[in-house]
């Protein structure tokens, strides 16, 4: 390789920093609308419905019985 292949212009390094801060500003627009979209949810409406827990006092007592 020739010396002027590997070095690192100016228009290299802007391109590399144009990368990165677009990069930057999409993953910040994208948390902040995530919290934005979190705050809209309705405060008394679960997230994910899940089946109630067993009642462990059947199973306690069942077992007392024998």
């Amino acid at each position: 390789m020739k010396h002027y292949e590997t070095k690192f212009s100016f228009a290299r390094g802007l391109g590399i920093f144009a990368w990165l801060s677009a990069y930057v500003f999409a993953l910040r627009f994208n948390i902040l609308k995530m919290y934005e979209l979190y705050a809209a949810l309705h405060p008394s409406r679960p997230i994910a419905t899940s089946p109630p827990p067993p009642r462990m006092d059947i199973h306690a007592s069942s077992a007392r019985k024998r």
